[in-house]
């Protein structure tokens, strides 16, 4: 398995009925062919399609720099758009990471925290953290609010002074768009210092944004993996074969469905997919407003929290199942627990066939007993391969079902 699989229960549509084929055509080609609303914002998706190997080399170059000048903590400015998109692949490639420790730590001052919980952190941590060690990011696709750019004022003043304009600038990157280089004018960056992300970069399709990907590089993440993902994705997602487009199946279940169930439950069956189902069920709110109802959940986790919940609601509610194939798993046998307290004896592999026991339990419950229309979305493994996959599913399939309601997926 190296694609995204989709599967139902309760509800399968007809992906070879003639009239769906041609209403579904007619949408992937009107999006080709740049004639249908929002076409000037898909931006986006042609700009990741044109990164390759020679117009990637400048983000490896940027934190080349950072390693130079021996950098162990990031300050990073930026709001809750960067810092949620940059949480998605955080969470998904490196939510238990071992070696946390050992990379360079990020210090988040977050425009949407607000400037007393900004204020807060940096007075706390401006004594803790020797300027040797720090280094300065600035991110954003969008232009920052006249408060939070006098609070980057107040601390680069405060390292200036102590520590020269100089040094303190040295050690000071951008990933920004034009219109925020220009609020930033009072810092005289190097030029090799700075990356300016594209105008057309959507802001809530902006997962591939310079930013981001600078942040999931020093994690360690391999972004070229991440980018040919999500361009191996496209081949089937913008595919007018609908039997080979499961972006285009998952927009019109979901189209469909919404007329009778309008709560939508994405449910993931792992940790890592925690921040990726809260994004994107509020990206799918703000397209669609009070058409419908999404929100993201992990199981079994919040199982007590919303198990009877699915049961009062059947009615009203359908389910998205999120599940990694081939999940990583931490588990090991501590010396409180033996292989003899267990009927029989099990190797660490083992407990990969109880989580899919887990998996089957909450579809076979929510399929036989409660009887929800479900769709079973399966992601290959947790690789930043996958994750491409992953963003580019969601993007189009939002796209997709916004033209299927005849609304703008680039307006709120």
């Amino acid at each position: 398995m190296n694609k995204i699989e989709l599967n139902t229960y309760n509800y399968s549509p007809d992906f070879k009925n003639d009239s769906l084929i041609k209403r579904g055509q007619s949408i992937i080609q009107g999006i080709k062919n740049k004639k249908l609303d929002g076409f000037e914002h898909l931006g986006f998706h042609e700009l990741i399609m044109n990164f390759t190997e020679k117009n990637t080399s400048h983000l490896y170059d940027l934190v080349k720099l950072m390693v130079k000048y021996k950098i162990e903590d990031l300050f990073i400015f930026t709001n809750n758009n960067l810092f949620n998109t940059y949480k998605i692949g955080e969470d998904f490639l490196f939510k238990y990471d071992l070696l946390a420790n050992k990379k360079i730590r990020f210090h988040f001052f977050n425009e949407n925290d607000g400037i007393e919980r900004c204020l807060e952190k940096f007075t706390d941590l401006k004594d803790k953290i020797s300027f040797n060690k720090i280094g300065f990011f600035i991110a954003s696709n969008e232009k920052f609010e006249d408060y939070f750019i006098n609070f980057i004022k107040l601390v680069f003043n405060n390292y200036q002074l102590k520590n020269g304009y100089y040094q303190t600038l040295n050690k000071t990157f951008f990933a920004v768009k034009e219109i925020i280089e220009k609020q930033l004018n009072f810092l005289n960056v190097l030029e090799e210092n700075k990356i300016i992300i594209p105008k057309i970069m959507h802001n809530d399709y902006s997962f591939f944004n310079e930013g981001t990907l600078i942040l999931l590089l020093i994690k360690g993440a391999n972004i070229k993996n991440i980018i040919e993902g999500y361009s191996a994705a496209c081949v089937n997602f913008v595919s007018d074969n609908l039997l080979d487009n499961t972006a285009f199946q998952y927009a019109y279940i979901r189209y469909q469905i919404i007329k009778k169930n309008s709560i939508n439950a994405m449910i993931g069956t792992s940790e890592y997919l925690s921040r990726f189902l809260n994004e994107s069920s509020k990206l799918i709110n703000n397209v669609f407003d009070l058409k419908s109802y999404s929100f993201g959940t992990i199981y079994p986790r919040e199982m007590y929290t919303y198990g009877q919940y699915l049961i009062d609601n059947v009615e009203d509610l359908f389910v998205t199942m999120f599940s990694i194939n081939h999940e990583k798993t931490d588990y090991r046998m501590t010396d409180d627990i033996s292989n003899s307290d267990f009927l029989t004896k099990i190797n660490e592999s083992k407990i990969s066939s109880y989580q899919n026991l887990i998996k089957d339990g909450i579809i076979t419950t929510m399929n036989n007993i409660a009887q929800i229309p479900i769709c079973k979305v399966t992601i290959p493994d947790g690789s930043e391969f996958s994750l491409g996959m992953l963003i580019c599913f969601i993007y189009w399939s939002i796209i997709y079902e916004a033209h299927l309601n005849k609304v703008n997926p680039f307006v709120k």
